[in-house]
């Protein structure tokens, strides 16, 4: 009887090892399904407005830069060039304390939910501050940032790279701009808190929402 129930308990084993196995395997093929997926999405629009005659900030030249805790970061001569003058830039926004009639929000190479749950490295992360008088909703799509990049060098920068005085337009000249409500509790306090790794962001502070 014993041995019935150590071999059924085996087989048993066996299914959920299987199971799991395939789950994180379908986790992963859809992960990297997503990547491609947005990366091409953003990549259209930024060819359009390059067509246009946009000269934009590129992704790899910000996620180019190198940085330690100690010294903080080391941008290419070429985004130096670009510090404190008019940029324009095409990425995913993503919400610091709330998703409608934002004054300032992130912008990353790809869409994530949750900036608290889903840290990407600093080097991918541009802050933007909206012009005076004006604000956001969270959108799915890609969109068009203009405004003035502001590098912030040194141990204690909380963000490399500020777009100021900035204003927003669909990614695509003409394209749709699709409303995307996250879940409240994203932004409660204890949420941030939890969440912060300071082995990713070091010194940084969660906004009071």
């Amino acid at each position: 009887m014993r041995r019935r129930a150590k071999r059924d308990l085996a087989m048993l084993g066996g299914i959920v090892a299987i199971l799991l196995v395939a789950l994180f395997a379908n986790y992963m093929f859809g992960l990297g399904r997503n990547v491609e997926y947005y990366t091409r999405m953003r990549a259209q629009a930024e060819e359009q407005r390059a067509a246009r005659g946009y000269k934009l900030l590129s992704w790899k030249l910000v996620r180019d830069t190198k940085w330690t805790r100690r010294e903080g970061p080391t941008f290419k001569d070429e985004l130096m060039a670009r510090n404190e003058t008019p940029v324009d830039i095409v990425g995913f926004m993503v919400p610091i304390d709330r998703y409608r009639d934002m004054t300032d929000f992130l912008l990353l190479p790809l869409p994530i939910e949750c900036y608290f749950c889903n840290m990407p490295p600093r080097e991918d992360v541009v802050l933007v501050q909206m012009a005076e008088g004006r604000t956001a909703n969270r959108y799915k799509e890609p969109v068009l940032i203009s405004g003035k990049l502001r590098l912030n060098e040194g141990s204690k920068a909380k963000f490399f790279y500020v777009v100021e005085d900035a204003m927003l337009t669909a990614g695509k000249e003409g394209g749709p701009l699709t409303e995307q409500r996250i879940d409240p509790r994203h932004f409660t306090p204890e949420h941030m808190q939890e969440k912060v790794a300071p082995d990713l962001v070091e010194g940084y502070e969660p906004p009071t929402p």
